[in-house]
């Protein structure tokens, strides 16, 4: 199983007990925009592509599992993000994205925070199972 993947398996096996002593609550993980942009991944980039499709599917199967429990379970789905991972990306690479974006820059962590936060709230008792894309309008042909 690939590092992401394991990643957010131990933190659900980590977190749902509590939830489950607790009556309920809300996972959201985040995973990566990459997963829509397959048809042009890059070398190396396909184990990245895959653990970040096998976490669509461990959302979507822990939210059916523990729908009866009150727990929902969704994913955000950031856009390049100007992190530390991003800052080697070349000004030309940066160009290429804006052009395909309705936002033209990178995100912040504070634009994911947001639908984290909601996620979490009260606000999307309603929603589970999901895949939000936080990822500046980037439109793909």
């Amino acid at each position: 199983m690939p590092a992401d993947l394991h990643a957010h398996v131990l933190g659900a096996r980590a977190i749902v007990p509590l939830m489950l002593r607790a009556g309920g609550g809300a996972i959201a993980t985040i995973g990566s925009d990459a997963v829509n942009m397959v048809t042009q991944p890059g070398a190396g980039f396909s184990q990245y592509v895959a653990s970040k499709m096998g976490a669509i599917g461990l959302v979507r199967a822990l939210a059916n599992e523990l729908a009866a429990d009150n727990i929902i379970v969704n994913a955000v789905h950031p856009g390049i993000t100007d992190t530390e991972g991003a800052s080697g990306m070349p000004n030309e690479q940066k160009a290429q994205v804006y052009i395909m974006q309705a936002i033209k820059r990178l995100g912040t962590p504070a634009d994911i925070a947001g639908p984290v936060a909601f996620l979490t709230s009260g606000d999307a008792r309603f929603v589970s199972g999901q895949t939000l894309v936080v990822d500046g309008g980037l439109m793909r042909l």
